[in-house]
């Protein structure tokens, strides 16, 4: 007798314990909350005390970096003043450029110098931006200065491109293969005016032209113009490979 009473107090701790466990998860289940708007409430209130009295309870961690952050991708590109140590050239710092034997360690996008917009842009070495600033900056604008409310930009007809000099087949590497160089064939004023290397050289406009083209000379070590061949009538070639002898003028 004494052992089937000792059974059935088990078998009732166990069905309450039971009862308790499915109560438990009824409050506490989605269909619950929706269909009692109390239950819900103690739902709610008990998950809001326990996360705030609870020390162990985890905090979301904070989001992982990108892989543009972790290889410094994501932050802005610099401007070319900040590489060329220049305010007054303004552009992009570039992917270096390797290809053959041509190529530019560390070449910039160049859009402006000294407030002198460039048409279509260059793709420049430092040494060639900043020299081409001093050229602008001295000359240029100066020469300039009362024609048509002066000088708002140039053309570039060319800057790095991997080539022979002047095309030609078997001859030596152009200083435009390395970032040396920039050619100008335009120069572009306020009020609409332009005045162009192949026109102007020898036009109404010849002695400001030739002016710069002498004045180019002191600032990069070769500048080729109508005078020099054939391959430059219609623009001025400025380069900045030294040279022994000084600057190659033509």
């Amino acid at each position: 007798m004494v052992g089937i009473l000792g059974a059935v107090k088990k078998t009732a701790k166990y069905v309450t314990a039971i009862n308790l466990f499915a109560a438990m998860v009824f409050v506490s289940s989605p269909l619950s909350a929706q269909t009692d708007p109390i239950k819900a409430a103690i739902v709610t209130d008990t998950i809001v005390q326990d996360a705030a009295t609870d020390k162990n309870a985890e905090r979301p961690q904070k989001r992982p970096k990108t892989l543009g952050q972790i290889l410094g991708l994501s932050k802005k590109p610099k401007t070319a003043a900040k590489l060329c140590k220049n305010k007054e050239i303004i552009g992009e710092v570039v992917a270096p450029i390797s290809k053959g034997n041509c190529g530019i360690a560390e070449p910039v996008r160049v859009t402006e110098i000294a407030g002198i917009r460039l048409i279509n842009g260059a793709t420049i070495n430092c040494t060639t931006a900043n020299a081409v600033h001093e050229w602008l900056s001295k000359s240029a604008k100066k020469e300039l200065k009362r024609k048509q409310g002066g000088l708002v930009a140039v053309k570039v007809a060319a800057s790095y491109a991997c080539r022979t000099r002047n095309h030609k087949k078997g001859a030596r590497l152009s200083e435009h293969s390395f970032g040396n160089a920039i050619d100008i064939s335009e120069f572009h004023l306020a009020k609409g005016g332009v005045l162009t290397v192949l026109k102007d050289w020898r036009g109404s406009n010849s002695k400001v032209m030739r002016q710069m083209h002498r004045d180019a000379c002191d600032s990069f070590g070769t500048v080729l113009g109508p005078q020099a061949d054939k391959y430059h009538q219609n623009h001025f070639h400025l380069d900045v490979a030294k040279r022994r002898s000084g600057s190659y003028c033509r």
